[in-house]
């Protein structure tokens, strides 16, 4: 939670959280057509800024996670805000069964592909085909992209300041022969050196050609992707990679 709140940003742009949440949560309204009581699955839903986000624009939202203790925070920030079109589960969505419930599902913020096969990330996206009604569209949304690694575009070592006064060091590579970005954060003490670092982490990326083909194969008939949160059509040098598949 710390980490991710910078004055620098994700995309280098001096937005705090509650600005980038206040947008992103805007961005899958529009994209995903959605009106008040539609119901939302976010997984996996992390601390919930989007899903609390969602439900205060009057969405009924399912927030599934693994982490206990973001479930813990998720749960306490949803009764200090008193609504009840929230909830929140423990899950892994290799293994969520809901069937055709929901009329968006999204993965937000660089939350897709860190299983170690591809056919587990493929039964991920069936998964959330099941969970949605006929005519419902699931989101993803990263700014992790190939070309973006590849051009120099997102740095292979980065210092960001954080607003807890703090300061997070990024390390990242990309392996072509995998298509998958190795990485590691650490937070920093004030003289500059490493703490204990966070957990490293593996990602598998995928061009829009092969996530529409991974979508394609589970069943959606139609697959948009985007390069921002107004609808720019997604091109190698767009920000972002928001993709929306239609059941």
């Amino acid at each position: 939670m710390e980490a991710d709140n910078s004055y620098e940003g994700h995309l280098n742009t001096s937005k705090d959280l509650h600005a980038r949440t206040e947008e992103e949560v805007a961005g899958i309204i529009r994209l995903c057509d959605l009106i008040p009581k539609d119901k939302i699955l976010d997984c996996p839903c992390g601390y919930g800024r989007h899903s609390l986000g969602l439900a205060r624009n009057k969405m009924d939202v399912t927030g599934a996670d693994i982490n206990k203790r973001f479930l813990e925070l998720d749960r306490q920030a949803l009764v200090n805000s008193g609504m009840t079109n929230c909830r929140f589960i423990e899950q892994d969505m290799r293994t969520i069964n809901f069937q055709n419930e929901f009329e968006a599902v999204i993965n937000m913020f660089y939350s897709f592909g860190f299983f170690e096969t591809d056919a587990e990330n493929a039964s991920v996206v069936k998964n959330f085909y099941n969970a949605l009604r006929p005519g419902g569209r699931f989101l993803m949304h990263t700014h992790v992209t190939i070309p973006r690694l590849v051009s120099g575009a997102l740095k292979n070592h980065q210092i960001r300041t954080l607003q807890s006064g703090r300061k997070l060091e990024l390390e990242r590579r990309y392996n072509a022969r995998t298509r998958r970005e190795d990485g590691e954060w650490y937070l920093l003490d004030d003289a500059g050196n490493r703490q204990e670092p966070l957990t490293p982490y593996s990602c598998r990326l995928y061009s829009d050609v092969e996530w529409t083909e991974l979508c394609k194969a589970a069943g959606f008939k139609q697959v948009k992707i985007f390069g921002d949160w107004s609808g720019t059509p997604y091109t190698d040098d767009s920000p972002q990679f928001i993709a929306v598949a239609t059941k």
